[in-house]
């Protein structure tokens, strides 16, 4: 069953996705102590990489919260089970798999050198960021009691 929490889940969640990418890509620059190869400065491609991210990164990330998370969080409930850390599990587990993939299918467009682990680390994120809306209780239940 969808619930209006699922809904804001859904719709913010994947946000987490480019961020995380990004942000490990910018540390990544800011670490490089050289240019690249094609003598580019890391930091402002870092930056201009991140518009990419979030427009590229956002439809694959929400598709995958839809199709990996949504299911994974009824089955939890259904058992009882609300465990972000699970959940995390399957969201890295789906992002370790889905960001090479789809890196692969971008390489005849030109090519993106991620961090190690970059995809699970994405889809942890997510799942996190999903759980937390979904699961835990609002700040305006709180409060109210």
């Amino acid at each position: 069953m969808t619930r209006p929490r699922h809904i804001r889940a859904i719709l913010i969640a994947p946000i987490a996705a480019p961020i995380v990418v990004w942000l490990g890509l910018l540390v990544r620059a800011v670490v490089t102590t050289h240019p690249g190869v094609d003598q580019t400065n890391p930091v402002p491609a870092a930056l201009f990489l991140a518009f990419a991210m979030f427009v590229l990164g956002f439809p694959v990330a929400l598709s995958a919260t839809i199709a990996l998370l949504l299911p994974a969080s009824v089955v939890l409930e259904r058992h009882q089970t609300r465990a972000i850390p699970m959940l995390a599990a399957i969201g890295a587990v789906g992002g370790a798999v889905l960001l090479p993939a789809f890196l692969r299918w971008l390489e005849p467009r030109g090519s993106i050198d991620l961090w190690p682990g970059a995809g699970a680390a994405a889809g942890a994120a997510v799942a996190f960021v999903f759980g937390r809306i979904v699961w835990q209780p609002s700040i305006v239940a709180r409060r109210s009691k």
